[in-house]
């Protein structure tokens, strides 16, 4: 058991300074801060701390000459500021109650509320008055009012507002001047602290020794030409070779209440989580993990301690990270001479790579050669070796470079480097692993947003002999990431060497397709060569040998026209001529399994097969209709085309008389699902992906029906019927279908109310401003078309403080789109940077959180939401809609219309503006709100169009399938309850 250690340092009776960080989010993205690092790499988190929690902290901490309300964040996001400040008065303990803030939030009468509170110093951050320079340090940092804001604080609090400048690469030029201006500003106290390095993105915009010494002779120059200016500048620019000694005097409280050793840290490992809002201080100094610390203090400078703006102890000698840093960025003089104070000798591997990699770039592969040798004798790991395999490349010893590169896949699969490399080597060898080592590397770029790796790869693929299997496999993940011309690229060889080769032949024909356009006119064009590569394609098809068609069966699903209906065009011919090509390669694959019914007299067995019925919109959507199903009258059998099983799809599973979930094949399911014996087979959806189209191909059921999961018509001739809304249909919808198109009564679902999941997100955290008219704008990408851009243009021209809120992610599709929203914008004197947000995905369960943050939901024209509407109106958000001529664009107008608020539907484009511009009027949107509330109940549990459902099954089942019922039947099918009226 290990021994309590002993803190070697007496409780301290009183702290300097007690630093509670009471919030974590910001306004701004400083270079080099924290937090920014964070938001980049996806691991910070934003949150306020509780006025109880800081009230805790308050009474179980020691007195305090000040109190700081700082932390790494913008302490005047809080919205319970002044009640923290006021606490902290009322606590007594403290003699000066402050914080560090940017300035840019509140207007100066909020800091009249605070001083009146309690607050009697503030310290402004301030990097540079310059807008250019302020942008790269602060970004959003607007100068003017800055200027404006720092003049009020002086005027309120007095020349003893502290103005502090983090002195960085980006500012330093600057500083005299900064000085100056501050000075005439009133300004008399100045603190300037260097940049701390974080992180190797930091190191290069820190200070080197040579440049602290000039900002200290700036600072001195400075106090000597302004007459009462207070210079304070942070140990590094006084350095005197002694250790810090902040944590035995001051104590910094993470927002989540632990204590750390430093306010460079918000590490609470360090101590042990040592939590100051659930223990008195003066016990959590003498816990194991305070102790353990300060012991091992009292030995050795700490890991959070060198090149600190804190640490007197001065400059730091240069690390491996610096030396590296300066390689890369091509200053091989200081990186020599980095490596070699290292450490350059035998005993370093580090630092003889690098001085090998110096004399790689001067040109001396002969030099590089013995350093990097023993580099990989003493570290043999992929990058060591890889460097030693170009090396060795460059002195033409290619066999050496060969063996070298492959020891290094090998043992190092994911190194990209060394696979590129040893690639490259093969090509010149004529060794047919090339092929496949370039396509391997571009399938791993495509995901990670490697595009100029996938470029790179694509254009080795082009001048070697084609692989068909890996060309098509990765051309279809290209298409999908929004790179139709590198699919294209990779086809062509394929294509010209082999035209009968139809599985390419589909490929290429979904490669016309795209995923964001940049005009209506490529529409027009894409839609042009989709349409004659298709028709060229079902010609071959119906004149090929079955052997050639049976060799494309592994595009069957996986290249499929899911982008086509995103044009926003009826694609009832195109899709026909899609399942006619489909439908040929599956049966020349092989004939589908036998289908037979149960015995007669039986209940009907009625399966829905999706790939999405885990918590997906599809579940949502038609969930329902599974639980709902009289079970005196139907058996349901449930078929989850996947293996992931969450508290959804196990819901559906209770309801099943049979459920089969797990993943198999698309042979393996047919005959799964046929033996069954089922007397209808729905699929909630057809086209999204692959499996479900792979098995909508084949007769499983003598009645197979599509819903509106993906509402477009599927063209496959063996479904039979497409289950929609009536209230969601045009007048003309049976044109648009190669089904028969059945209208269900209603929404057509039995929609369930959604459960408060009850999360929160802060506006700030999404980019968006606390003064803004928030017009949520949460479809994908795709469903937004060129020709309604103007919508944007037209209501931020009206709203001023409007900022349209999209989701989208780092991806050539995303980067076209904001590219075209951001001509269209300029072009009307309007700011992207100022109206629109497009912000990561946010986790399944945050997204009504997502909601919340808006003011208005702006409905996406043409391709209206379905059950994102559903969700918005569950959040109280009112919806701006208009209804277009397919079913696809009157979703959100059948939902108002369901439940009384038709008259909020538009009728046209500028009656869509004309809504949207009034409801960023707060009293309007109040309205629209309360007329939601009193009427959604009408959206849940609807049985109208299950009991209606029932009855087609029932008829379906009698009649058969709709080419075998006569005229007459099909007259008094339509006098059916899930006709319209």
């Amino acid at each position: 058991m290990p021994v309590p250690q002993r803190n070697p340092f007496a409780v301290p009776a009183r702290l300097r300074r007690l630093q509670i960080e009471i919030t974590t989010g910001c306004n701004l993205r400083c270079a080099g801060c924290q937090r920014t690092l964070g938001m980049a790499s996806g691991s910070w988190r934003n949150a306020h701390m509780p006025a109880q929690r800081f009230a805790a902290i308050l009474g179980n901490a020691p007195p305090a000459d000040t109190i700081i309300l700082q932390g790494i964040g913008e302490p005047t996001l809080h919205p319970d500021l002044p009640q923290l400040i006021a606490s902290a008065r009322a606590a007594g303990k403290f003699g000066a109650i402050s914080f560090n803030t940017n300035a840019l939030v509140r207007e100066p009468a909020y800091y009249q509320e605070l001083r009146a509170a309690g607050l009697n110093h503030v310290s402004v951050s301030v990097d540079s008055l310059n807008p250019p320079t302020a942008e790269a340090t602060r970004a959003g940092t607007d100068c003017e009012r800055l200027t404006e804001t720092i003049q009020a604080l002086i005027r309120l609090f007095g020349p003893t507002v502290t103005l502090s400048i983090l002195l960085s690469r980006l500012n330093a030029a600057e500083l005299p001047a900064l000085l100056r201006r501050l000075y005439a500003l009133g300004g008399r106290y100045v603190e300037v602290q260097p940049l701390i390095a974080y992180g190797a993105a930091t190191q290069p915009l820190c200070l080197t020794a040579s440049e602290l010494a000039l900002a200290r002779r700036q600072i001195a120059e400075a106090r000597a030409a302004l007459p009462g200016l207070q210079m304070m500048p942070a140990a590094a620019l006084t350095p005197n070779g002694n250790r810090c000694r902040r944590p035995l005097h001051a104590a910094y409280v993470t927002v989540d209440g632990f204590l750390t050793p430093c306010c460079t840290t918000n590490d609470a490992s360090l101590f042990g989580h040592a939590n100051l809002a659930e223990s008195r201080f003066e016990a959590l100094w003498q816990s194991d993990g305070v102790a353990g610390w300060l012991n091992s203090y009292v030995d050795r400078e700490p890991a959070i301690c060198p090149g600190c703006t804190f640490n007197p102890a001065g400059v730091p000698p240069p690390t491996l990270g610096d030396a590296e840093q300066w390689l890369r960025d091509g200053r091989l003089d200081a990186a020599e001479a980095g490596f070699r104070a290292i450490g350059g000798d035998a005993r370093h591997a580090g630092a003889l790579q690098g001085l090998g990699l110096v004399r790689l770039q001067r040109g001396d592969a002969a030099g590089a050669l013995p350093l990097l040798q023993a580099a990989f004798v003493l570290t043999p790991d992929a990058r060591t070796g890889h460097n030693l395999a170009t090396t060795l490349a460059a002195l033409g010893r290619i066999d050496e470079a060969v063996a070298t590169s492959e020891h290094v896949v090998a043992t190092y699969p994911d190194y990209v480097p060394a696979q590129f490399a040893l690639a490259g080597m093969l090509v010149g060898r004529d060794d047919p692993r090339a092929t496949t080592l370039f396509a391997a590397l571009c399938e791993r770029a495509v995901p990670a947003q490697r595009f100029d790796l996938a470029e790179q790869c694509v254009a080795r693929l082009e001048t070697l002999p084609a692989a068909a299997e890996p060309s098509l496999r990765l051309a279809n993940l290209l298409r999908g990431a929004g790179r139709q011309d590198l699919a294209l690229r990779l086809l062509q060889p394929i294509v010209r060497d082999d035209p009968d080769n139809v599985a390419a032949r589909l490929v290429s024909a979904m490669s016309q397709l795209a995923v964001v356009h940049a005009t209506e006119h490529e529409i027009a064009t894409r839609r042009a060569d989709y349409t004659s590569a298709l028709t060229s394609l079902d010609r071959l098809t119906a004149a090929a040998a079955p052997e050639t068609l049976a060799a494309a069966i592994g595009q069957v699903g996986n290249a499929k026209p899911f982008l086509l209906a995103y044009q926003g065009e009826n694609d009832r011919a195109l899709q026909q001529t899609y399942g006619r090509i489909v439908s040929r390669i599956t049966q020349a694959a092989g004939p589908a399994p036998a289908v037979s019914l149960s015995a007669s007299g039986e209940r009907l067995r009625v399966g829905f097969a999706s790939t999405y019925f885990h918590l997906h919109s599809v579940s949502k959507l038609f969930g329902g209709w599974m639980r709902q199903l009289d079970r005196s009258r139907f058996e349901v059998f449930g078929y989850q085309l996947g293996s992931d099983l969450d508290a959804t799809s196990k819901s559906l599973a209770a309801c099943c008389a049979e459920y089969r979930h797990g993943t198999a094949s698309a042979a393996a399911w047919a005959e799964r699902i046929a033996s069954d014996r089922l007397h209808a087979l729905i699929y909630p959806e057809l086209g999204m992906h692959p499996l479900p189209v792979q098995l909508g191909c084949q007769r499983l059921a003598p009645v197979q029906c599509v819903a509106w999961g993906h509402p477009v018509t599927s063209g496959l001739s063996e479904i039979d019927y497409f289950l929609s809304s009536a209230l969601m249909e045009p007048p003309d919808a049976d044109r648009h279908y190669t089904e028969q198109l059945v209208r269900l009564p209603n929404l057509s679902i039995a929609y369930a109310a959604l459960p408060d999941r009850g999360g929160v997100l802060a506006r700030d955290t999404l980019g968006l401003r606390a003064d803004a008219v928030v017009f949520v704008c949460c479809q994908s990408l795709f469903k937004y078309l060129p020709r309604h851009d103007t919508v944007f243009v037209r209501i931020a021209a009206q709203v001023p403080t409007a900022q349209f809120l999209f989701i989208g992610s780092d991806t050539p599709p995303t980067a076209l789109f904001r590219a075209r929203l951001e001509r269209c914008l300029a072009a009307a004197g309007l700011s992207i940077e100022r109206h629109v947000r497009i912000v990561p995905p946010v986790p399944v369960e945050d997204f009504s959180a997502l909601l919340r943050c808006a003011d208005v939901y702006l409905d996406s024209i043409g391709w209206s939401g379905g059950n994102t509407t559903l969700e918005a109106l569950a959040c109280g958000l009112p919806v701006v809609t208009m209804p277009t001529d397919l079913m696809r664009g009157r979703h959100s107008a059948a939902i108002l219309q369901h439940i009384g608020l038709g008259d909020q539907v538009a009728d046209s484009v500028e009656n869509f503006v004309a809504r949207a511009v009034q409801l960023a009027d707060a009293p309007h949107r109040d309205g629209f709100r309360g007329a939601i509330r009193e009427s959604r109940h009408l959206l849940y549990d609807d049985l109208t169009p299950v009991r209606a459902l029932e009855d087609f099954l029932v008829t379906a089942v009698t009649l058969g399938r709709p080419s075998e019922i006569t005229a007459a039947e099909k007259m008094r099918q339509e006098r059916l309850a899930y006709s319209p009226a």
